[in-house]
């Protein structure tokens, strides 16, 4: 444990592997079980053969195991290398508009439940996403105007009401409103639109 060396070299999320702590546990009873079992042998040869078979038998159960998460994860890669590559998350135009057309320090509101890798994409502040939560919770100031947020941004997005939305983001001091759905903002001047979808208007 100490080593972080985790049993079979299992590629698993971070989250599972306390689950090392109790397989150590277990495996430690059953060599403590086994080494008392092995002392009621009278027979020297018959010990050391008992040894030499639960020592085979485990060798061979952990090469088994091994090479069939080996065999699985080489098929796993083949079947990568053989579909359509993966996307870019980053790649879609609207992000790629927002960083050559809007300023690094910018604000924008956007849809609360949607564009999750924004500001990594698109390089800019936004007045309140969802995944914020997280990252601020160590703070008791900070997660109680994540909350505030939240609660106006989401209510304002639910409604659909541009008036709502409009009011929220200059409470903020939001330069700009992305909407997924293309929510009508005729107060607004629309700099962005894509396919019908994802508007954003400029305040």
């Amino acid at each position: 444990i100490f080593l972080k060396i985790p049993p079979f070299l299992i590629e698993e999320p971070r989250a599972l592997r306390f689950i090392y702590f109790i397989l150590y546990l277990y495996l430690g009873f059953s060599l403590a079980l086994l080494f008392q079992k092995l002392k009621s042998f009278s027979s020297t040869t018959l010990r050391t053969r008992v040894i030499c078979m639960a020592l085979l038998i485990m060798c061979l159960g952990a090469g088994i195991f091994l090479a069939r998460e080996k065999v699985s994860h080489a098929i796993t890669l083949l079947n990568l290398k053989r579909s359509t590559p993966v996307a870019d998350t980053c790649a879609p135009t609207l992000y790629g508009w927002i960083r050559e057309h809007t300023a690094e320090d910018s604000l924008f509101l956007i849809d609360p439940q949607r564009f999750p890798p924004f500001r990594v994409c698109a390089l800019r502040g936004l007045v309140y996403h969802y995944r914020d939560g997280a990252a601020i919770a160590p703070s008791s100031n900070n997660l109680v105007e994540w909350y505030n947020r939240k609660q106006l941004v989401e209510a304002a997005y639910a409604a659909h009401n541009p008036e709502m939305i409009r009011t929220v983001a200059e409470q903020f001091q939001a330069d700009y409103i992305l909407s997924e759905t293309c929510i009508p903002m005729p107060a607004l001047k629309k700099v962005y639109e894509e396919k019908g979808a994802q508007c954003i208007y400029a305040l």
